[in-house]
């Protein structure tokens, strides 16, 4: 087995969670510190990503970028964008499927893991994954933006 399995990045998502739940203001959190570095993870994938799903990210991306209050029913016509879009691909596109996949998680607003039964951030590092991501380079980069959060059983793997 990898050291860098999915079960390594499921419970990472799970410790991300719970920083993001006990910080003194979570929504504040996600949109500031989370929403940042899965967009920026998506980026990741610029080179082969279409024209529509580099307009779908960079809506998605100044959606979040407005200040103040993050603008739910914006994320929502996105959302349906994204929906229209997935859709509207060839079941065997898997690789654009996992994108639209992405880009559809990058329109939820933040959503604590007591309201739904899977971590978003979860969802977030699965569709990178399914869409083939650099495991190292998705893994070094969560442990470089938020080692200060993470117990140091990830830090050892990463060192």
């Amino acid at each position: 087995m990898s050291a860098l399995d999915d079960l390594l990045f499921q419970d990472l998502a799970y410790e991300l969670d719970d920083y993001i739940s006990s910080s003194p203001n979570p929504k504040e959190e996600y949109k500031n510190n989370v929403i940042p570095f899965f967009i920026t993870g998506f980026k990741y994938f610029n080179d082969i990503l279409n024209t529509q799903e580099k307009t779908i990210l960079s809506n998605i991306e100044a959606v979040w970028n407005t200040p103040g209050s993050i603008d739910i029913h914006s994320l929502e016509e996105i959302r349906e964008e994204v929906y229209r879009y997935k859709n509207s691909l060839p079941m065997d596109n898997i690789k654009h499927q996992y994108f639209a996949l992405c880009l559809k998680f990058l329109t939820y607003d933040f959503i604590s893991e007591g309201k739904l039964e899977v971590s978003l951030i979860w969802l977030y590092i699965s569709g990178l994954l399914g869409a083939s991501i650099s495991r190292s380079w998705l893994y070094n980069n969560l442990i470089e933006r938020y080692s200060q959060h993470l117990s140091d059983k990830f830090k050892e793997i990463h060192d």
